[in-house]
């Protein structure tokens, strides 16, 4: 039986305008191509098999079986790897992107939102938990913080940082309330609001947080900053975006 001519079926004009299946085996195809991303939970596609998407350039992975196809995209170098084993949980206002392994993890929290009343003449702390790690031992690498800080009429200087802990009522920000992110001056506060840019290691870099008895969180921390107390009765006001770089090592 002569045998097929491969360059010219390859060279058929709408070869590649269908999906396709090559290379059968018992399990099912082992090879697919197509104009778009492959269909999920189709027939007739071997765990394994690779399907190649000619339109954008990119591949996939069947992880489900012949009876029902499961596609996962093969990252290249240019695609972040995200991630959704041994991660945490954002604050209610924020939204997490998480990417990693699993194990080694960098966190992006975006909308973050929080906001408390003060008292004039006080020097209570805004704070509020922006991620709650999951359960076990935590190391954290660094953080990036992209934040604006706003107040109808305060005008005072503030001290921001990060913490394991929520920020005491008081002008300064001390041990496990900065221990993720050291405290800083943020600078005046506006009316159209001021930003605060910071990145850095935790610190005592990089920080064991021990989490095996109950989940540890991470705490944006703000006060009136060391001898200061607020100026006026008001609402201060912090948004915008927190990276965190961490690893999971296990729980017992």
């Amino acid at each position: 039986m002569p045998g097929h001519n491969w360059e010219a079926i390859l060279e058929t004009d709408n070869l590649f305008t269908t999906t396709l299946k090559a290379f059968y085996t018992p399990s099912g195809a082992m090879k697919g191509w197509g104009a778009g991303s492959p269909t999920a939970a189709e027939t007739g596609w071997a765990k394994g098999c690779i399907f190649q998407d000619i339109t954008n350039g990119k591949l996939y992975l069947n992880t489900g079986d012949t009876t029902s196809s499961t596609w996962s995209l093969i990252p290249d170098a240019s695609t972040a790897i995200t991630t959704a084993a041994n991660v945490g949980t954002a604050g209610s206002s924020a939204t997490a992107a998480e990417y990693g392994d699993g194990y080694r993890h960098t966190t992006v929290l975006t909308g973050v939102s929080i906001a408390h009343a003060v008292g004039n003449g006080s020097a209570e702390a805004v704070t509020g938990v922006v991620y709650t790690f999951p359960e076990g031992a935590i190391i954290v690498h660094g953080t990036l913080v992209d934040l604006v800080v706003s107040a109808p009429s305060i005008t005072d200087n503030d001290e921001i940082g990060l913490g394991s802990a929520a920020a005491a009522d008081d002008d300064t920000l001390t041990n496990t309330e900065e221990d993720i992110l050291t405290g800083a001056a943020g600078g005046a506060i506006t009316a159209a609001g001021t930003d605060y840019e910071a990145n850095g290691l935790p610190g005592t870099s990089p920080v064991l947080l021990d989490g095996t008895a109950g989940a540890k969180t991470v705490n944006l921390n703000l006060c009136s900053g060391t001898g200061n107390t607020w100026g006026a009765a008001d609402t201060i006001t912090i948004t915008g975006t927190v990276t965190i770089l961490w690893s999971y090592l296990g729980d017992y």
